[in-house]
């Protein structure tokens, strides 16, 4: 093989030999492509080339997306605000949000259910942030309040319409999943679920009971 051509980029490379392969081995000279034709054929599968790195670079940043979602992988290591920390250095990466975290230094451990929950939640709501709000800021906190832990995340976008807050206000319901499954969550650990927001932001405050708590 020529040497110029093995240090073509594979998906070019293999296109392209195989369509020339198949040109070169018509029956007559006349059916045979042009040098035109030719050239033109490899700035096509170039083209292809870079479409298809582009799009596995693609898929390659959805699926890491996906893992974080599917489960937090220093959870049931280092406890409930550390791997927050990590989540949301994840997060700014991939979605260029700056993300101001405030968490207690020494944050006691807590049980399997309420870190998952209150993580879940963190994550639910910086999604929530990307996907809906507009903002390039998000702001996290979390506080032992007595026998309660406190989170509160908010943001700096667009905030909710007022008939869809009323809504969730008196219904507990929301357009989507997202906020109405935060709530659960939080119902089914006996706290209490706050959302506010007008045209400066939305904030969303949790508060859950640990007493009892590992």
């Amino acid at each position: 093989m020529d040497k110029s051509r093995a240090s073509w980029p594979w998906p070019w490379r293999s296109l392209s030999s195989c369509k020339l392969e198949a040109c070169l081995s018509r029956g007559s000279k006349s059916e045979r492509w042009s040098f035109r034709e030719l050239t033109n054929h490899f700035a096509c599968c170039r083209v292809v080339s870079e479409d298809t790195v582009g799009l596995v670079d693609r898929c390659t940043a959805e699926i890491r997306t996906l893992s974080y979602l599917l489960h937090p992988p220093l959870l049931d290591e280092v406890g409930l605000g550390s791997a927050i920390s990590w989540y949301v250095g994840g997060f700014s990466e991939r979605s260029g949000i700056i993300v101001d975290l405030d968490v207690p230094k020494n944050m006691p451990r807590f049980s399997s259910e309420l870190d998952t929950a209150l993580f879940r939640i963190v994550q639910q709501s910086l999604a929530n942030i990307h996907k809906h709000s507009g903002s390039k800021r998000a702001h996290i906190r979390l506080a032992i309040a007595g026998s309660n832990l406190v989170v509160e995340v908010s943001d700096e976008g667009r905030g909710i319409s007022p008939a869809i807050l009323s809504r969730f206000r008196e219904s507990g319901r929301s357009p989507g999943v997202g906020i109405s499954g935060m709530r659960e969550r939080v119902v089914g650990l006996g706290g209490t679920f706050e959302l506010k927001s007008d045209h400066c932001g939305t904030t969303i405050v949790v508060s859950v009971p640990i007493t009892g708590q590992p």
